[in-house]
């Protein structure tokens, strides 16, 4: 979601709002204070559009830092960054919403939130195609020794001059993730020069910096399974598998590839009704886009994509509609994404229904990390009820 000043301080409760600001600085208004939450909020978001300063500036970038960490998933990262976690769950109880918990942890105890910042990167795009899943012996010790730890970034960093001439430095950070007993190792190394432009103090300037690239590894003691984030493909991920392995845990660099789920989408170009479970709350569900590629007849795609606002129709009704061959001419293509709209029962004294869009994408790239618990339990219900899974074994 895009970030909004206003929209973000509208969900934090007010006596935090208060503390957090006097905090920083003594120049908002006094007479703000005594204003109803919404008021307040709306005060504030001028304040800091109107002012100018490291002051504000430093506020807007606590806020949107706190930003995506104000979700379920974000939630989750801080709870298994802290080594007390019913301390953090029972405070988080007695909060009002995710901005309201997010803010106070940043406040109270920003090493926790840092350490959940790392742990969220890995959660979110270990899912993604920045990940990969290997298995490994158990039953190991992850190195923490500083001299361990200068191997395994020297090698790091020669990995990276080597390949592009980045990774001048690099520094290495361990997470311990309470829930799990799984250890995260965070690496950042030094990015090639980006001769930027920004504005300092109001001025605009070009400026040279290295931005950090990032990425990570988790290691799951108790059954060995080893995960990679990172951005660059297998060459990036094999040295870092490689240097952990023979710096970090000691061990022979042998790991036996995890196979990722794929989608099986080639079931959607017939035309056919997926059904809904009413049990979970779905109402209907449609295909509301199809992505495809002839798979015989070069290059080029056919996307068909009905309309967001006419709940009933899919692409087979607009395939019926346009083609001689009606929505039998996708049998001629292969399926490579597809959008499925999932409307919902309104609840109990609402108005409105509640639709989400799925995401899927061969081979195995999709949204549904996006998604709450709640609605990913029901999407990967569907989804399996579907049979839109390969089988494996």
């Amino acid at each position: 979601m895009t970030f909004s000043v206003h929209h973000f301080l509208r969900q934090i409760q007010a006596s935090l709002l208060k503390t957090y600001f006097c905090a920083k600085t003594d120049l908002v208004p006094r007479e703000s204070w005594k204003l109803k939450q919404p008021k307040l909020a709306a005060q504030l978001a001028k304040f800091l559009r109107q002012s100018t300063g490291p002051i504000c500036d430093a506020i807007l970038a606590d806020l949107v830092r706190v930003h995506p960490m104000a979700t379920e998933r974000g939630r989750k990262a801080i709870v298994n960054a802290a080594s007390s976690q019913s301390d953090v769950v029972e405070t988080f109880s007695k909060l009002d919403n995710e901005e309201t918990r997010g803010l106070w942890m940043l406040m109270e105890h920003e090493d926790i939130f840092r350490a959940g910042e790392e742990l969220h990167f890995f959660d979110f795009y270990s899912e993604g195609n920045r990940g990969r899943h290997y298995q490994t012996k158990p039953d190991l010790t992850v190195s923490r020794k500083t001299e361990d730890i200068r191997a395994f970034s020297d090698e790091i960093c020669n990995f990276y001059r080597n390949r592009d001439g980045s990774g001048i430095s690099c520094e290495v950070e361990f997470v311990d993730r309470y829930q799990d007993g799984s250890v995260q190792v965070t690496i950042y190394i030094q990015g090639l020069p980006n001769n930027g432009s920004e504005f300092v103090n109001g001025k605009y300037k070009r400026r040279v910096s290295n931005p950090a690239i990032e990425a990570a590894i988790v290691y799951d003691s108790a059954d060995g399974q080893t995960s990679t984030v990172a951005k660059g493909g297998k060459d990036v991920h094999d040295a870092l598998r490689h240097s952990f392995a023979t710096k970090l845990l000691k061990v022979d660099p042998r790991f036996d590839i995890v196979r990722q789920r794929k989608f099986k989408l080639d079931a959607l170009k017939s035309n056919q009704t997926l059904l809904a479970d009413p049990s979970l709350g779905v109402k209907a569900v449609r295909v509301r886009k199809l992505r495809m590629a002839p798979p015989r007849y070069g290059a080029g795609f056919l996307t068909v994509e009905a309309p967001a606002g006419e709940p009933d129709t899919g692409v087979y009704d607009l395939g019926n509609q346009w083609f001689a061959e009606r929505a039998r001419l996708y049998e001629k293509f292969a399926v490579i994404h597809a959008t499925i709209a999932m409307h919902f029962h309104p609840k109990p004294g609402a108005t409105r229904s509640r639709t989400i869009n799925i995401e899927l994408t061969l081979p195995n790239t999709s949204n549904l990390k996006s998604f709450g618990d709640a609605d990913r339990r029901i999407v990967e219900a569907h989804i399996e009820k579907w049979k839109l899974i390969e089988a494996t074994g």
